[in-house]
């Protein structure tokens, strides 16, 4: 079975809920929802999580080594970016071979 790496927009601004993918939802934050079911599938060998520039996000301690945090600029973190803008950047971030 083939690996895939994983990159996962993650913003703290919302229109309408501020900080909304911060907030808890049956005991841990909204975001960590998606990112544990992909690591549980076993299909992710790494996950790049993208993350607003001016955001000081912690990785939660528990989260393993796949599991990394990378910052975009501040341009990259507005609600009217299309994510595929968003993918470009972690990829060139973190040089990630596209062939």
């Amino acid at each position: 079975m083939t690996k895939v790496t994983c990159i996962f927009p993650l913003r703290s601004g919302s229109k309408r809920i501020p900080r909304k993918n911060f907030k808890l939802f049956f005991g841990k934050e909204m975001f960590r929802w998606p990112l544990d079911e992909l690591l549980k599938s076993n299909l992710v060998e790494r996950l790049i999580l993208s993350v607003d520039a001016d955001n000081s996000f912690q990785l939660p301690s528990h989260y393993d080594d796949r599991v990394a945090v990378i910052s975009r600029p501040k341009q990259m973190s507005l609600d009217d970016v299309p994510v595929g803008e968003v993918v470009r950047d972690a990829i060139s971030q973190v040089g990630l071979d596209t062939e």
